[in-house]
């Protein structure tokens, strides 16, 4: 699991830094000033960067404090799969991702309890399905909500 957390991050920051070059090549020399591109490089880019992983590790902390409340919440790497799927789901996404996995947890726990009359749920299937949701319709989502501002 490190492994995949860490290749996210890396890709993200990768991901920043790419359009940071390419960006450099079509705005700075010679249309701009320097401090331009700083601010500019700053706000669309390396922001994005550390809201998205900030906002996920907000979260794994928040799962791991509910770990330590009550360990019956988790299987055996969920805490991971969920930090994992906030990585996916990024800024502003993140909004979004939220959201869906308590609403996907709450459709599978009444499901369970009506059909297999099991009273816990395993949080690992809403993770990945509210990541999958927010991957494909996150941007739609946002602008439906009218929560285009959180966009950078």
């Amino acid at each position: 699991m490190r492994f995949f957390i860490g290749g996210i991050i890396i890709w993200r920051f990768f991901y920043a830094g790419t359009l940071t070059v390419f960006q450099y090549f079509v705005f700075l020399p010679p249309f701009r000033e320097p401090n331009f591109f700083f601010r500019y490089v700053w706000t669309h880019f390396l922001l994005n960067f550390i809201l998205s992983v900030g906002a996920a590790l907000a979260f794994y902390l928040f799962l791991k404090f509910l770990k330590k409340r009550n360990e019956r919440f988790f299987e055996e790497g969920e805490m991971e799969i969920g930090l994992i799927c906030a990585l996916i789901a990024g800024w502003p996404n993140f909004v979004v991702f939220i959201p869906l996995v308590f609403i996907l947890v709450a459709l599978e726990s009444v499901f369970r309890k009506i059909f297999f009359k099991e009273s816990l749920t395993a949080l690992g299937l809403s993770f990945f399905l509210a990541a999958m949701a927010t991957f494909v319709w996150g941007d739609k989502i946002i602008n439906i909500l009218g929560l285009g501002v959180l966009k950078i």
